[in-house]
């Protein structure tokens, strides 16, 4: 992945809209890079894939292991 992404870069990474990146910059849900002066936005590469590691949901098979796991320290 790039260091920077545009917004069209962004859309193609995680197939979105346009107006769903703006969504979600505008709404701070991912951290934006604006030079100065300019009306361009950018994504940090590093910055998107947290924004997906966030979003991780555990597989049946973690959640069942770690059931089990709090479960045993209650006997």
């Amino acid at each position: 992945m790039k260091e920077f992404l545009s917004v069209a870069d962004l859309c193609d990474v995680l197939n979105i809209s346009k107006s769903t990146v703006h969504k979600m910059s505008s709404n701070g849900v991912i951290p934006v890079y604006k030079p100065p002066g300019s009306k361009l936005i950018y994504f940090k590469g590093s910055d998107v894939l947290a924004h997906l590691e966030n979003g991780r949901i555990p597989s049946k098979s973690e959640i069942q292991s770690q059931t089990l796991l709090e479960l045993s320290q209650f006997k």
